[in-house]
């Protein structure tokens, strides 16, 4: 069974994006109990290979729909409530939903980058897993930022205490 990729196919409002991804949603399941049946066989592997460039190619039209979903939810307007300003979710959409949609619409390059690591891997690039290698890339980020600030802020010590000619005894701690 070939897939063919949608490119611009896609559902056109946030209604019909939840439709389109529930349906998605369950066809990459059926493909994956696929790939695990075929791979208990031991026999079939052009079948296994088969399957697994199917379920990585409806993975992909799923993450396309998500993606575009999140784009959709961004230009929604948001309403004030006790908790800030939420946008009106269209019903259906739960905020995980939505939350992860918009973190994968407002990330391109590192969803590439994701879907590129996991494709390489041979595994398939669900939108789940390209959300948790977003959230994981961004992650490090934060973290080499931090490093690299307090980098500088001990070097900047240590550079005034031997400009000054200070004698001290200089304890970094990542607190400060």
């Amino acid at each position: 069974m070939q897939i063919a990729k949608t490119g611009n196919t896609l559902p056109a409002t946030v209604e019909e994006l939840k439709d389109f991804i529930i349906i998605r949603k369950e066809l990459l399941r059926a493909h994956q109990a696929k790939i695990r049946a075929i791979s208990k066989i031991n026999t079939a592997y052009a079948a296994q290979k088969a399957a697994l460039k199917d379920a990585q190619d409806i993975a992909d039209i799923l993450l396309e729909a998500e993606i575009k979903l999140g784009e959709l939810i961004k230009k929604i307007p948001s309403q004030s409530s006790q908790q800030g300003r939420l946008p009106k979710l269209p019903a259906g959409v739960t905020h995980k939903l939505s939350h992860e949609s918009q973190t994968l619409a407002s990330n391109p390059a590192v969803v590439d980058q994701v879907k590129k690591e996991i494709r390489g891997k041979g595994d398939i690039p669900t939108p789940q897993s390209v959300y948790r290698g977003v959230k994981s890339k961004e992650k490090t980020d934060k973290q080499n930022e931090a490093e690299a600030i307090l980098l500088i802020k001990s070097k900047t010590t240590l550079t005034l205490f031997v400009t000054f000619g200070i004698a001290a005894s200089v304890k970094c701690s990542p607190r400060e």
